[in-house]
Formats: C-alpha cells, structure tokens, sequence
C-alpha cells in the first residue's frame, strides 16, 4: 500500500463524488477488514432495498481490484465502489431528505401520507445505514404519521390546515386534487385501515392468513413481480389497492383465481383519478383461494409499493 508518513491511505468513494477517505492502515490489514471499515466510516449502504448485501470493492488507479489478503502494494488514486450503490445512495438520501422537510415542516408534510413515511423509514433501514438519521426521524414522525379515519372519497374534507369556510367553497374537482396533492398521490383516501395481519412467505409468495391486510414492497428489477395470497368467501368484495410513494413507480395489479385464470386488473385506479396507482375491486364468485400479482407497468420500474387487502362488503 501506498502510506503516506502517518500511515494512512487516500480512498476516494466513487459514488459519492466529493467523499474522500483517509483511512490509518496495517500494511497487513486484510482487504476485505479495510473495505468494512470504510463504509463503516463513510455509512455507506451495506444492502440495497431488497437486503441484498452491496458489492463493495477497492480499486487500483487502473481500475484493477485489490483482492489479495493482506493487502499487497497498491499505487495511488485508490478507489471505493460497487455496482448499484450510486443509485442505492441516491434513493436513501433523496427519502431522508424528503422525511427530513416533513419533521421540520410546519404546514403540509412534504413526504406525505403515514404510509409513505414507514415505507421509506423502512427501506432506508435496509441498507444498514444512516441509523442515527433513522432513529431521530422514526421520533420526529411520531407525532404526524396517525392515519387518518377512511371516509369515502367524494365526502373527503379538505386538508385540516384549511379553514372550514375555505373548503366549503371549493369545487369538487379542486378538492379532489387538493386531497391528492397532500396525501402525497395515493388514491387511498377512501381505504379501510388496514390492521396488522399474519403473513407467511414460502417459495416467493406471501400469503395472507387474515383480512384485512397490508404489506410494504420494493420492485428492485425489471420483470419483477410479486406474489400474494388470501382466502376469500362467495360473495365477498374485496379490495386491492397498489400505491407507490411519491408515483416512483406506474403501479399494476392483476389478480388470479385458484385455477391461474386471470379475473381482474388494473393500472390506473379510480379511471385515472387516483394518478399512477392501481385498485381492483372484486365480488368473489366463489369461495377459494386468490393470488395478486403486484408489479411496474409493463414490468419496467423500480420503487416501492404498499399494498393493501380489504373486505369492504
């Protein structure tokens, strides 16, 4: 390694372009100990959204990775990366600041909805990073993040930061797109609540062992699409809502019956009124098992979800 006369060693961290680290090192220290150390020292992500740990690796100044244990002579211009840890960083960031102006903001939250903060909350703690900016947010959030009571959408009332005379006088489309604009444009406002169900995973489909239901997803690739099961009586009429903080992803739904037939989708709810996100309602014909398949339109995007189930008959 190249030590400077205090014996520490220039790494530049390629995501993070103005970041550069001057590590103490043991000539003898091995790469793989100086790396972990690193990203400790930067709180780089460790994994990305889906838990998967992030690649990271140092570079010579040609470009060659250094992977010997110890550590042999390196030359100058030593470099930090891995594969999709820009991106990674640029999301984390880019929801702590958001959540960051909703805590310090006194009027309307710019993160939105509850269930946009507990989702990125929970993603960005996936990373394995950021843990100080996490624990201060989850206590700063604490006090705005109660869901709302559902009310059905036409009867929605303005934002409470409106004065009562001011919403009586708006028009129905204005307070539509009022309510859309400060929830943070999920088509949910008419939605039950949904209360904590069990769910098990097994082979890539979660399963649902009770209604109502919500689970908090991330597309992480193209083509990906997620699997979810529950039980539903004859006569039952359930609703399935997809919504994506903050529109990051053009949500869709489809939903299959016990035999894989296809009974119902959609891409955009409520006709388009409910912007990118997606909601099937479906009377149940028959008493079985139905599976959801959530996914990017097209299956082109990557983001976060929140998907719900509800019995609203």
């Amino acid at each position: 390694m190249d030590l400077d006369a205090s014996g520490t060693l220039a790494i530049a961290v390629t995501p993070l372009a103005n970041l550069n680290l001057a590590m103490p090192v043991d000539p003898a220290e091995p790469i793989d100990a100086l790396i972990a150390r690193a990203v400790t020292a930067a709180d780089l992500p460790r994994k990305d959204f889906q838990g998967n740990p992030l690649p990271w690796r140092l570079f010579d100044g040609d470009g060659t990775p250094l992977d010997a244990t110890p550590a042999g002579p390196a030359g100058p211009g030593l470099t930090l990366d891995a594969e999709g840890a820009a991106e990674v960083i640029r999301k984390r960031d880019g929801w702590l600041a958001d959540l960051e102006a909703q805590v310090d903001s006194s009027s309307r939250p710019a993160g939105g909805s509850p269930i946009h903060a507990r989702t990125m909350l929970s993603l960005v703690r996936r990373t394995e990073s950021r843990a100080e900016s996490v624990r201060r947010l989850e206590a700063g959030l604490g006090s705005t993040t109660a869901p709302a009571a559902a009310v059905p959408l036409a009867e929605a009332p303005a934002p409470r930061r409106w004065p009562g005379r001011v919403a009586g006088a708006l028009g129905g489309l204005t307070l539509l797109a009022l309510c859309v604009w400060t929830f943070g444009g999920f088509a949910w406002l008419d939605r039950d609540e949904p209360a904590a169900s069990d769910a098990e995973e097994v082979d890539g489909v979660t399963h649902f062992s009770e209604l109502p239901a919500e689970a908090e997803g991330f597309i992480g690739a193209p083509g990906q699409d997620d699997l979810y099961t529950f039980d539903a009586p004859a006569g039952a009429l359930v609703r399935i809502d997809m919504a994506s903080p903050r529109a990051q992803i053009d949500t869709e739904l489809y939903l299959h019956n016990a035999d894989d037939d296809r009974v119902a989708e959609n891409d955009d709810a409520l006709g388009g009124a409910g912007g990118l996100n997606s909601r099937i309602d479906y009377e149940v014909p028959e008493t079985g098992r139905y599976t959801v398949h959530a996914h990017a339109l097209g299956f082109n995007g990557i983001g976060p979800y929140v998907l719900s189930i509800v019995l609203i008959e």
